[in-house]
Order: structure tokens, then C-alpha cells, then sequence
């Protein structure tokens, strides 16, 4: 690997201050630079002063983010490119702000230091129909979450985006080959993320394609590379969706105690008192 801060990690930021806090400290003189995106619906002041005592680059424009949509792509692509154009990294790590380290930042960072790519991605044709149908899930008035009824108002970037859809579904999607499925969470080498930033700057028709889709943040990036990796099963972070309501929220710090996962790195669905969090990050890096 190169010398310095040669690994960039990518969080997306919308619910937790305290967990992007809890990341800064961790990621603290451990050979990372850390970029964030906060999404617009959120404050990003919270964040700005959960962050302040580390090194954060927090990135703009902010976009609003709705989930299972396209935009969730457009913000990690926005996070992707506004590090790539910093400098050249060796590795470039996807997370979200609810992301608790597993293990301590030696460990993880000799992990990264390899030429593994750290993501999950199969070929999934019971999910083929998310690509091949049309949806649209980026606005107020057509995203999946529940919200009073009179807020869900049709705005110009609606009206733009159905004009979008509307040329898409006249021209037809891209056909695939193949349909790949996995994690929006990854560790990716400088080869794979640069293959992604090709095709997105290249590839318009399959952009757009990806556009109106659902959940393109579990398919995109892996049909991308899918076809060069393979089948890979190397995850980056634990989620538990074996729990009566999943996925499993960690809320205490013996819950975290008593999980034996030494195969990941991250767990995700984490909300730790800032007590026991501090306390948790202080152990991981001690000498």
C-alpha cells in the first residue's frame, strides 16, 4: 500500500451524530481520512459538532436521500469522487453512521491492506425484477417511508424525474447479462472503484437504467464489477436479521460483549449510549 492516509472512508451519514463520533475517534491517526455525507433532511450542525474534535471532511452538495432510491447511489458516488479527486487511495470503505467497529484499527487496517475485495455479490435472478421494472422512490411524494399525507407534495425534481423515467421506458432498459445482488457495504480496492466511476461517467444508459430501480444501492455497484469478481462472499460488516424484529438494533454494550464474530469487521445497527460507546472505542484502540 502507499505511504500515509491512504485509505478513505465513506459514511453516510442521517440518524446518528453519536455514531460518526464514536468512527472519528476510531478512525483517528489510523491511516484513514474520513469523508462524510449528511443527508439534506437531516441537520448537519448535530454531526459538524459530534465530529469537531477529529479530522472529518464533510461534503457538498447534500442530497436528499430516500431510501431504496437512486439518490442513496448519487451520495456514495458523491462521496467516491469528491475523495478520489483529493489524492489516490489504495482502499475506500462504505459506511453508515450506525456502523460500530468490531475489532481494533490495526487489525482492520492489515485486513484492508490486502488485495481482497471486502463486499458480497451474487448472481440474484429472483431479484432480476427490480432492474427490469420501473420504479421511482426519489421524492417526498413517492418514497417507500411513511409520512403525513400532506407532505407528500410533487416538486419540479419530480415532474424532471418522471420526464426521465418516462424517455427511459420509451428507449427501454439495458439488458444484462447477468444481475448482481449484495451489501451496499464494502471495502473496495482502487482498481474495482475506479472500474465504478467508469462506467458511471460512460455508461449513461445503464445509469439511468439503475435510476429506476429498486434498492439500486444492493445492485449497481455489484452488477458493475460482479461480472470481473465473480461470486464473492467476504461481507464487511455483521447485521443480525435472525432476530424476532430484524435486523437487530445493538443497544447496549454487553450485547456487543457477548457477539463472537471475529470474521467481520463492522457491525451495523448500532445504538450505544455514548457512555458505553466511548468506553467500547477506547478499548479497541488501546495499546
Amino acid at each position: 500500500m502507499a505511504d500515509g492516509n491512504d485509505i478513505a472512508v465513506l459514511i453516510l451519514a442521517h440518524t446518528s451524530p453519536g455514531g460518526l463520533a464514536g468512527l472519528a475517534r476510531f478512525f483517528a491517526g489510523a491511516g484513514c481520512d474520513l469523508f462524510v455525507h449528511v443527508d439534506a433532511k437531516a441537520d448537519e450542525a448535530w454531526f459538524r459538532d459530534a465530529a469537531r474534535p477529529w479530522p472529518v471532511r464533510f461534503i457538498t452538495p447534500r442530497i436528499n436521500v430516500f431510501w431504496r432510491g437512486f439518490t442513496m447511489i448519487d451520495a456514495m458516488i458523491s462521496l467516491i469522487q469528491t475523495a478520489h479527486g483529493q489524492k489516490p487511495y489504495a482502499r475506500y470503505v462504505i459506511l453508515s453512521d450506525d456502523t460500530l467497529p468490531l475489532q481494533p484499527p490495526d487489525v482492520i487496517r492489515n485486513k484492508l491492506s490486502g488485495p481482497e475485495e471486502f463486499i458480497t455479490t451474487r448472481e440474484a435472478e429472483d431479484f432480476r425484477f427490480r432492474y427490469e421494472s420501473f420504479f421511482l422512490f426519489d421524492s417526498v411524494a413517492t418514497q417507500i417511508r411513511w409520512i403525513p399525507l400532506r407532505e407528500r407534495a410533487v416538486t419540479p425534481d419530480l415532474i424532471a424525474r418522471m420526464k426521465r423515467l418516462e424517455a427511459l421506458m420509451n428507449r427501454g432498459k439495458k439488458k444484462l447479462e447477468r444481475f448482481w445482488y449484495g451489501s451496499q457495504w464494502m471495502a473496495l480496492t482502487a482498481a474495482a472503484m475506479d472500474k465504478i466511476l467508469r462506467s458511471w461517467e460512460d455508461d449513461a444508459w445503464l445509469r439511468d437504467s439503475f435510476e429506476f430501480s429498486e434498492a439500486p444501492d444492493e445492485s449497481y455497484f455489484q452488477t458493475i464489477i460482479g461480472e470481473s469478481l465473480g461470486p464473492v462472499n467476504r461481507p464487511l460488516t455483521y447485521v443480525d436479521w435472525n432476530a424476532p424484529e430484524p435486523p437487530r438494533v445493538f443497544a447496549e454494550l454487553a450485547e456487543i460483549e457477548a457477539l463472537n464474530r471475529p470474521e467481520f469487521m463492522f457491525l451495523r445497527k448500532a445504538r450505544l449510549p455514548a457512555a458505553q460507546l466511548d468506553q467500547w472505542i477506547t478499548r479497541l484502540r488501546a495499546p
